[in-house]
């Protein structure tokens, strides 16, 4: 789900410069504690994010996550040693 906020938060662009923001994140930037663990949204019928359809579609939400983790791990990796 989102809702607007100003442009210019210094959080989650950039829905920011759409004037939105996901209302699971915090205005720190922290996700928030009661946010759903596994999320997954069909954008093209639910853009603002109101509907969590993980639970319908376990197997692409893992899919997702597994790749999510690839990419972020091959990114980790590719850092120099201390930052």
């Amino acid at each position: 789900m989102t809702v607007r906020v100003q442009a210019g938060t210094p959080w989650g662009q950039p829905y920011a410069q759409l004037g939105l923001a996901t209302n699971d994140v915090d205005a720190q930037g922290q996700v928030k504690p009661a946010a759903p663990a596994v999320q997954l949204y069909d954008l093209a019928a639910d853009a603002g994010q109101r509907q969590n359809v993980a639970g319908e579609k376990p197997a692409q939400a893992e899919a997702m996550s597994l790749r999510l983790e690839s990419l972020v791990g091959k990114r980790r990796a590719a850092r120099p040693s201390g930052k």
